[in-house]
């Protein structure tokens, strides 16, 4: 990711999103970055998924919790 730096990546938004979304921490920091050095506006149907994949991460996090509760009784 670091080696994109220096090229034209704008093509690639769609890539970088996912990345920010499912990447390991290297990778979804990196992502984020580039993202930020491009300063262009994040088309609408990308700012949803972000979104999505927000509301699937809480669900998930929900689903943990009660896990754990129910495990630890």
């Amino acid at each position: 990711m670091f080696a994109l730096r220096p090229f034209d990546y704008s093509s690639h938004l769609g890539l970088l999103v996912d990345f920010v979304i499912s990447g390991n921490f290297e990778v979804r920091h990196e992502a984020k970055y580039l993202l930020q050095l491009l300063d262009v506006r994040i088309p609408e149907d990308l700012i949803i998924k972000i979104k999505e994949a927000i509301n699937d991460y809480e669900d998930r996090i929900d689903l943990l919790f009660e896990t754990l509760d129910e495990l630890k009784n």
